[in-house]
C-alpha cells in the first residue's frame, strides 16, 4: 500500500514523522479507530519530539500541504477538517511561545483562532494567567 501511493516517512519531518506518515496515508484510503488499547506511549521531557517544539507548528503546516498536494481537491471536501489542523498548528505555535516565555506573543497566536473554537477560545484565555 506504501509503495504503489509512493508514500513513506519523509526525511524532511524529524518531530511529528507519525503525523506525517498517517495523516498522508488516511488521505488515500480509509482508517479504523479501535477502542482497546494495544500499546504504550512514553511521555518525557527529554524525548526528542518535546526537544523539538519549535518544529511542532512548521512541520504541521507542510504535512497539510503536502497532503493538498498529493491529493487535489481533498481541502475543499474536508475543508473544516483542514481549517481545525491549521488552527491546532497555530496551538503548537502558542505552546512553544509559552515554553520560551514569550507569552504575549502566545496570547497573541491564540488570539487570532480564538474565534474557531471554544477550546482556543478557553485557551487564550487561559494565556492571560498563566
Amino acid at each position: 500500500y506504501l509503495i504503489n501511493h509512493g508514500i513513506n516517512f519523509d526525511p524532511m519531518v524529524t518531530a511529528s514523522e507519525e503525523y506525517n506518515l498517517f495523516i498522508r496515508l488516511l488521505a488515500k484510503g480509509r482508517g479504523l479507530s479501535i477502542k482497546n488499547i494495544i500499546g504504550a506511549y512514553r511521555v518525557s521531557e527529554n524525548s526528542l519530539t518535546n526537544r523539538q517544539i519549535s518544529e511542532w507548528e512548521n512541520e504541521r503546516v507542510y504535512t497539510l500541504e503536502q497532503v493538498q498536494e498529493e491529493n487535489p481537491g481533498i481541502y475543499t471536501r474536508y475543508k473544516k477538517d483542514f481549517d481545525e489542523a491549521f488552527c491546532r498548528s497555530k496551538y503548537y505555535r502558542a505552546r512553544y511561545l509559552m515554553s520560551i516565555g514569550e507569552k504575549w506573543l502566545a496570547n497573541d497566536v491564540m488570539r487570532r483562532i480564538s474565534t474557531k473554537n471554544m477550546k482556543y477560545f478557553i485557551l487564550y484565555l487561559l494565556t492571560f494567567i498563566i
